[in-house]
């Protein structure tokens, strides 16, 4: 509601009465709510170092910078928990969303790690520099 282009118009919250079902008082106890709930929200930055069980991504812009994708997608421990809420379309109607890698971090790192081949590792760092991640 705040980032929506209505965020200036007024919404209707409707307030609830709850009372409970039985009471041994000679009173009824009535109580008066709205029926919202509460939420928490923090940046790509802060979640990093946790580990949640349930994330709503919200990408209303572009991942801005080396590795924000990756360290929000990694902060979830099941993608039943992941959530991606991508407001942006490319013009075949698809949701993508970039994943930014500066080749220049990689710079000076050995170029083969543990038992794949000089070739394979190549090939596969270049598949993760150009990937985009497809959103369903």
């Amino acid at each position: 509601m705040l980032t929506t282009t209505t965020k200036t118009d007024p919404i209707l919250l409707p307030r609830i009465i709850l009372s409970p079902p039985e009471s041994n008082h000679p009173f009824t106890l009535k109580r008066r709510q709205f029926l919202i709930r509460v939420c928490y929200a923090m940046t790509v930055n802060k979640s990093q170092g946790q580990t949640l069980s349930n994330i709503v991504l919200y990408l209303s812009k572009l991942v801005f910078s080396h590795g924000h994708l990756y360290m929000a997608l990694s902060r979830v421990t099941t993608t039943k928990g992941l959530k991606i809420l991508n407001m942006r379309r490319n013009g075949d109607g698809s949701r993508t969303i970039a994943n930014i890698v500066y080749n220049k971090a990689y710079n000076g790192l050995p170029q083969s790690i543990g038992l794949t081949s000089d070739a394979d590792e190549t090939a596969e760092d270049q598949r993760l520099h150009r990937r985009k991640t497809e959103l369903v």
